[in-house]
């Protein structure tokens, strides 16, 4: 048993040493075998980048979802009527809660100077028209998930506070949780739409292989089959071919790789929507953490994964020539 072991990791050295010499030999020997590699490596540079892609846009909708997901902030209108005992009274309702996680009480004394510091056109023009302060007492607060909007929304429905907040609240809030669901339900289909796409791409991803390490072992048969009449084992043959599709697939992803993270740091540049203070700002900093942790995990999986994948592709494709006993495969 030993000794078979150590046979088997003896074939298994010499077949991974010699894919590494004869793809050394081919990149930096014959032209003409030069390019047919080059023109390999930019079919599986191509389909590696289009992967990277699909899963950058992936993260990228589980950011929004998440986006979505935290939109559980509620302002409610303190009537004007309401005395500042009632108002409190409310306010500690709130707090008492279990699917609240943050009670705020603005005035509308900070109201109107939060407003000055965002938009000084606005109270521009209210002092044009001599409007001292529009703006009511609110309360903010903070759900624990999108789901307890229902439990928040018969809480205020409760008599006890229908003299202390606006009631257009309660339709206003039903809208909101609609919407933000609709919107859950678009995201949660477009992740389908690119886990399929991911699938499909994997699939032109193996296709290529096997078309590679074909035409590579149609370049090689005399060589092949005079490895094969002379009873070299089979696992002797196929290494070669899988180690360098090994190493072409490792070349693609960090290439690919590389350009996605230079894409990805200057897209906010191409595109001021995401850039801090941008409409999408939001979207930005909430899916930044996820590309920073999910893409290196991604990396590493895809590295560890393309020997898998390169030894099934080259044995499907070197197969035909391995069983062949002739010159014409």
């Amino acid at each position: 048993m030993p000794s078979m072991e150590s046979s088997t990791l003896l074939i298994i050295q010499r077949g991974i040493a010699r894919g590494f010499l004869t793809l050394k030999r081919d990149l930096f020997g014959d032209s003409h075998k030069r390019e047919g590699w080059s023109l390999g490596f930019g079919s599986l540079f191509g389909v590696l980048l289009l992967l990277q892609i699909l899963i950058a846009f992936l993260l990228g909708l589980a950011g929004a979802q998440v986006l979505l997901l935290n939109r559980t902030d509620v302002k409610l209108e303190i009537r004007q009527e309401a005395t500042r005992a009632d108002a409190q009274q409310f306010f500690s309702a709130l707090q008492a809660l279990p699917e609240v996680t943050g009670v705020t009480y603005v005035t509308r004394e900070q109201a109107y100077a939060q407003a000055k510091e965002k938009d000084a056109a606005l109270t521009t023009f209210l002092d044009k028209f001599g409007i001292s302060n529009p703006f009511p007492d609110t309360v903010n607060v903070r759900l624990t998930s999108l789901d307890v909007f229902p439990a928040l929304t018969t809480f205020l429905a409760q008599p006890q506070w229908s003299q202390i907040i606006n009631p257009t609240y309660l339709t206003e809030s039903t809208t909101q949780e609609q919407d933000i669901r609709s919107l859950l339900s678009i995201a949660h289909g477009g992740q389908a739409l690119f886990l399929l796409l991911l699938a499909i791409a994997g699939g032109v991803l193996l296709l290529t292989i096997i078309e590679l390490t074909r035409r590579n072992a149609l370049n090689r048969r005399e060589e092949v089959l005079v490895e094969r009449l002379v009873g070299a084992e089979t696992m002797t043959i196929f290494l070669p071919f899988a180690t360098e599709v090994t190493v072409l697939l490792w070349l693609g992803i960090i290439v690919s790789g590389g350009l996605l993270v230079v894409f990805l740091v200057f897209l906010p540049t191409m595109l001021p929507a995401l850039a801090s203070g941008g409409a999408l700002a939001n979207f930005t900093n909430v899916t930044i953490p996820i590309l920073r942790i999910g893409l290196p995990i991604i990396f590493l999986c895809e590295i560890v994964a393309s020997p898998f994948l390169a030894c099934f592709g080259a044995w499907l494709g070197i197969r035909p020539s391995i069983r062949s006993t002739s010159l014409h495969v």
